[in-house]
């Protein structure tokens, strides 16, 4: 369509270069009309052959922008301006404190996939739903069922509270924790098995996988690691579990 009228604009400018769009009659207008169709229908769009490089380099800089060192570098940039020149305008404004357990230098991955009983992903959703924090981000490495014909009756078990309910009836109650689809962070850290559990610190990052409670899988890297934010937060999950 948008081809079609493109083309009767162009056509319509040349047709009658001495005359306005007024002056044309009915059998002119029909005429210019169906030239602008039928070249419409023999018109093709060239394929762009730097598409593939184009989505490459695009998934590049999102995978850049996301990462956990681009993020810090941000956060560097936020703290020296506010200390900076933004200091006498900024002083009565403070970050927006996150609600619930805070890991200040920590990051849990949780990686996940439609493989996994829908009711363990369900109770770690309403879990960390519970606990309100942005540090442990469950992940996929595709969309369930493709991006182009996406498993709804999957995210919707999911992302339902309990099975107490109908969804035909819509009494249901859902949770509205976020899951990302990240393959590049599965290819990062080699990611075979799922469920694993990766811990990203400013030092270097840990993993573990097992068919085990998420609280135990963070407790075992914890071991390791020997985090308070990460002890408060287990203990958060056995008091809401």
């Amino acid at each position: 369509m948008l081809r079609f009228v493109l083309l009767f604009l162009i056509i319509l400018n040349f047709y009658r270069p001495c005359c306005f769009a007024g002056d044309l009659d009915i059998d002119e207008i029909n005429s210019i009309l169906n030239r602008a169709k039928q070249d419409g229908e023999n018109m093709s769009i060239p394929v762009n052959k730097f598409m593939d490089q184009g989505m490459r380099a695009a998934r590049e800089s999102a995978a850049l922008y996301h990462s956990r060192e681009f993020q810090e570098k941000v956060d560097d940039h936020k703290c020296r301006l506010q200390k900076g020149i933004l200091k006498g305008y900024a002083s009565g404004w403070q970050p927006e404190k996150e609600e619930g357990t805070v890991l200040d230098h920590e990051l849990v991955y949780v990686f996940l996939s439609s493989s996994i009983p829908t009711e363990i992903i369900r109770d770690w959703i309403n879990l960390m739903s519970d606990i309100k924090t942005s540090k442990v981000v469950f992940v996929l490495k595709g969309v369930p069922g493709g991006i182009n014909n996406p498993d709804s009756r999957w995210f919707e078990r999911i992302y339902r509270k309990n099975d107490d309910c109908s969804p035909q009836k819509g009494d249901c109650e859902y949770n509205n924790y976020k899951i990302e689809v990240k393959p590049e962070v599965f290819d990062k850290y080699q990611i075979s098995a799922v469920p694993t559990v990766v811990v990203e610190t400013k030092q270097s990052s840990y993993s573990i996988a097992g068919d085990a409670g998420l609280d135990y899988l963070i407790e075992q890297l914890n071991k390791k690691i020997k985090s308070d934010g990460l002890t408060a937060l287990v203990k958060e999950m056995r008091k809401r579990g």
